[in-house]
């Protein structure tokens, strides 16, 4: 196998590994937001951010993305320098927790958001550009394999926690 060969496979190996992730933790993820909304002080939160103005509401969305990168980079250089598995669950930690606010502030703050021109256009570039890329990515025989694979550990999990209650 070429060099570029190998490395388009494992680019698209990562590019598929993440869409699985968010995927697979999405609607999860969603439905323990939605709890979280509804405790009164979050509530309180969230309906300040719903009426922030859009520069406001920009600076709510974004802040958070400013605070994870730090831990990001942190479980990085742990990675890069011999703590495998910290620096591992500290990306994947704060990976979820970022996808989870995200989603959460992007809801609160979207009719805001798409009032900014700029920001409009900047969405519905990175939107239409990520729905092309991952349609590339789940026409790609690795992403079935993976997805097979992601398939067949739900359902072994799902037996197991069937059989734990029984």
């Amino acid at each position: 196998m070429s060099p570029n060969r190998f490395l388009r496979q494992v680019l698209i190996g990562v590019a598929a590994a993440v869409i699985l992730f968010e995927e697979w933790l999405w609607d999860p993820l969603k439905r323990i937001m939605d709890r979280f909304g509804r405790l009164p002080v979050v509530r309180t939160l969230a309906d300040a951010i719903s009426g922030l103005p859009p520069r406001w509401a920009l600076a709510a969305y974004l802040g958070p993305m400013v605070l994870l990168v730090p831990f990001k980079v942190g479980a990085l250089w742990m990675i890069a320098h011999g703590h495998s598995m910290v620096g591992l669950v500290i990306f994947l930690a704060a990976k979820v927790v970022g996808t989870a606010l995200f989603a959460w502030l992007f809801g609160l703050t979207r009719p805001a958001l798409m009032t900014i021109p700029w920001f409009a256009t900047a969405y519905r570039f990175v939107r239409d550009t990520g729905d092309r890329a991952r349609a590339w990515i789940r026409s790609q025989p690795l992403y079935a394999a993976m997805l097979r694979a992601k398939n067949a550990i739900r359902t072994r999990l799902a037996r197991f926690a069937r059989s734990e209650r029984g």
